[in-house]
């Protein structure tokens, strides 16, 4: 079996590194201190793709929706050489890893090694890091030598390599809008399962999650701004956009955590009750519109670009 991981791998790899050229010599190039932390601190909010993929489980496990695998809505991980520029690049990196996470949350393990070697693909294209590339053949290999190998393995690697690597490299390049694009692929598609989801049961919690997302974009809104006139960007960041304004026929009022006194010691201690509320105001209407434009908006990113490498 180790054997069979480990020939998969070293494809995944790009020990297909025959496919990349020449490694280019990094660029110590000074990152706009101001910019990257703005771009961070909105990063840091973006949902995460094994959060929204628990709590689609949680609803299938109260039978709120029927347990079903969307594979036919997914992404295909071999369109991958369908994208060219560096935009689509990076909308659909991030777009692989929340399939990548949909997939083996479903132990669809076929499905997760595409999205994988997919993934690793675009990462070497984005970077061109002759020192990732190494990096990551190190942590594959030392992971496949382990006696409890499994794909939950490799995935908390390849987790690790973006988190701690990826968008660190990128940071360090002064590139802070591939990380904004991949946060923003990531997002549209789990925004985009929790409303295929939503269409098939009409949940109310789904509805709510679809509502959230509200918060979500206003965080990201400002990073996208600063990209606009990116290559690329301009057509998505519109549909973007409008999807902001739709948006805005949300009311959401945050409700503090109640409290409570309680007698200790003959002084009054105030305790707050965990956990506040967000009562939300939506229509059905300003739902299905929402659905519909982040449908869009993903059928778009997804689409080759038709330019040459």
């Amino acid at each position: 079996m180790k054997a069979n991981y480990l020939g998969i791998f070293l494809v995944i790899l790009g020990i297909s590194a025959c496919q990349e050229q020449a490694p280019k010599k990094e660029k110590n190039i000074i990152p706009d201190a101001a910019q990257s932390e703005r771009v961070g601190d909105a990063l840091q909010s973006m949902p995460n793709p094994l959060e929204v993929c628990n709590f689609i489980t949680e609803l299938e496990k109260q039978n709120k929706i029927k347990p079903d695998y969307k594979y036919l809505f997914l992404t295909d991980p071999q369109d991958v050489d369908k994208y060219n520029t560096v935009f689509k690049k990076a909308i659909n990196l991030g777009i692989y890893r929340t399939d990548l996470y949909y997939s083996n949350h479903h132990k669809k393990i076929n499905d997760a090694l595409g999205y994988l070697n997919s993934i690793s693909t675009l990462q070497v294209q984005l970077l061109s890091s002759a020192n990732l590339m190494q990096k990551r053949i190190n942590s594959v290999q030392s992971t496949i030598s382990s006696s409890t190998i499994n794909l939950d393995s490799l995935l908390a690697v390849q987790s690790n390599l973006y988190f701690e690597d990826v968008r660190t490299l990128l940071r360090n390049q002064n590139r802070n809008e591939i990380n904004a694009w991949i946060e923003l692929g990531s997002w549209v598609e789990i925004a985009y399962l929790i409303a295929l989801h939503y269409e098939s049961a009409t949940d109310r919690q789904l509805k709510e999650r679809i509502a959230e997302q509200k918060i979500v974009l206003q965080n990201l809104m400002p990073v996208l701004e600063l990209y606009k006139d990116k290559q690329g960007f301009d057509e998505i960041y519109q549909q973007v956009k409008k999807l902001s304004k739709l948006y805005e026929g949300i009311n959401i009022t945050y409700m503090p955590s109640a409290s409570q006194s309680k007698l200790i010691d003959d002084k009054e201690m105030i305790f707050e009750e965990e956990g506040g509320s967000n009562p939300i105001e939506v229509s059905d209407i300003t739902i299905r519109e929402i659905c519909k434009l982040i449908s869009a908006i993903r059928a778009e990113a997804t689409r080759g670009d038709g330019l040459k490498k």
